[in-house]
C-alpha cells in the first residue's frame, strides 16, 4: 500500500476523530437493536440512518434507536429536503426525537438524487437547481425558527458538486463530503485525494466569517487488503490497524476531516482500529 503524505500537516479545524456508522435498511427489529448496541460498545460515536422512499420512516427509527442506546448519536445520512415543505414540521419531528433521546440527534439534509424518491416527492421533472434552491429554503428556514421552535440537533449538509458544497458551507454545521462524483455513464468515481483537497480549500474559502463547522467524509471501502494500485482513492481505508490509523490522522491533519461516516458491513475492520485513535 502507498500511504498518502500531507503536502502540509495542519491542525485540525475542530476535534475528533469521531466515526459514524451508516445503517443498512433493515426491517428485522432485533438485528437493529444488535446492531446499533454493538457499534456503540465498540467505540463508534453516532449511527446513521439514510431516508429512502422505500425504507421506514427515519425519525421514528431513531426514536427506537435513541431508546435502546445510552450515549452513542442518532443520526439522518440524510433527510430528503424534498419530503418536506415546512421547516417548522420537519423542525417538530427533531425536537420530538430530542425530547425522546436527549441532545444526541443530527439532522443531515440533502436535496434528494433517486428518480423513486423523486417520483414519490412529486419533483422529478425539477432541475438539480430548483430542488437545490428548495434544500437552502429548508436549511434558512430550520436557522430561522424562533426559539422553542428550532431543534437543538446539528445540521449536516455535503455531496461532491460544488452548488452542494457552497450550500453546505453556507448552512451546515457539519460538511459532508461524499469522496466520490458520477461519471458521464452513471458509475461511480472515488476522489483522489489531491480533488479531495481541492473540494475541501473551495469549502473553506465560502465559509462565513465566525462559523467553523466539522469536515466530514463518507467513507466508502474499509479493508484489511494491502491497496496494490498506485495512489489510494480518499475514502478508502486499507491495510492494517496502525494503516488505517495513519491515513485517519492525515486526513485530519492534512484535511481537516475529523468525522468519517462508514458503511455497516465494514464497521468491524474499523472497530479494530478505533481504540487506538482514543
Amino acid at each position: 500500500m502507498i500511504p498518502y503524505e500531507p503536502e502540509v500537516m495542519q491542525p485540525p479545524r475542530s476535534g475528533g476523530p469521531r466515526f459514524g456508522l451508516l445503517l443498512e435498511p433493515c426491517e428485522d427489529v432485533s438485528a437493529v437493536v444488535r446492531t446499533v448496541k454493538d457499534a456503540e460498545r465498540r467505540g463508534f460515536d453516532s449511527v446513521l440512518i439514510a431516508d429512502h422512499a422505500r425504507t421506514m420512516s427515519p425519525f421514528v427509527s431513531l426514536a427506537f434507536i435513541g431508546e435502546v442506546t445510552s450515549s452513542i448519536k442518532v443520526g439522518t445520512y440524510v433527510v430528503n429536503a424534498a419530503f418536506w415543505r415546512s421547516p417548522a414540521l420537519l423542525a417538530r419531528e427533531v425536537r420530538t426525537i430530542e425530547k425522546w433521546v436527549g441532545n444526541r440527534v443530527e439532522l443531515g439534509l440533502g436535496a434528494g438524487w433517486e428518480r423513486e424518491d423523486s417520483v414519490v416527492a412529486g419533483n422529478w421533472a425539477s432541475s438539480a437547481e430548483v430542488r437545490a434552491e428548495h434544500l437552502s429554503s429548508i436549511a434558512a428556514g430550520l436557522r430561522t425558527l424562533p426559539d422553542g421552535h428550532r431543534p437543538a440537533a446539528r445540521v449536516l449538509m455535503g455531496g461532491s458538486s460544488e452548488r452542494s458544497l457552497a450550500l453546505a458551507a453556507r448552512w451546515a454545521d457539519i460538511v459532508a463530503f461524499s469522496g466520490a462524483r458520477r461519471a458521464s455513464d452513471g458509475s461511480l468515481e472515488l476522489l483522489s485525494m489531491g480533488e479531495l483537497r481541492s473540494q475541501v480549500d473551495g469549502v473553506m474559502g465560502r465559509i462565513p466569517v465566525g462559523a467553523c463547522p466539522e469536515l466530514s467524509l463518507n467513507v466508502h471501502s474499509v479493508t484489511t487488503e494491502w491497496w496494490t494500485g498506485r495512489d489510494m482513492p480518499a475514502s478508502v481505508l486499507a491495510g492494517s490497524p496502525s494503516d488505517i490509523r495513519r491515513r485517519v490522522e492525515d486526513l485530519r491533519h492534512g484535511l481537516g476531516i475529523t468525522y468519517l461516516v462508514v458503511p455497516q458491513a465494514d464497521a468491524a475492520v474499523l472497530a479494530s482500529a478505533i481504540e487506538g485513535l482514543r
